[in-house]
């Protein structure tokens, strides 16, 4: 990716990542919480508040890096 001055960056992405920035990149995407909520529960993860917490920072640290311009966590 390339941040607004022009840098280049890398990411790693893992599945779950990639699934995360898909879902919130289509057209009419819901918010954040509830992508991760349903993200959550395709996962199986017994603590769904772990998988919310992660996203929403690893959300935080796209839009620091300037990857998104932004998200909606709730509405």
């Amino acid at each position: 990716f390339r941040d607004r001055p022009g840098n280049f960056g890398v990411l790693d992405l893992n599945d779950v990542a990639v699934r995360l920035f898909s879902a919130l990149s289509a057209p009419g995407a819901p918010v954040a919480l509830v992508v991760l909520t349903e993200l959550a529960d395709s996962l199986g993860h017994p603590d769904p508040a772990v998988v919310t917490k992660g996203g929403l920072q690893l959300l935080e640290r796209w839009q620091a890096r300037d990857v998104i311009l932004g998200f909606a966590p709730d509405g």
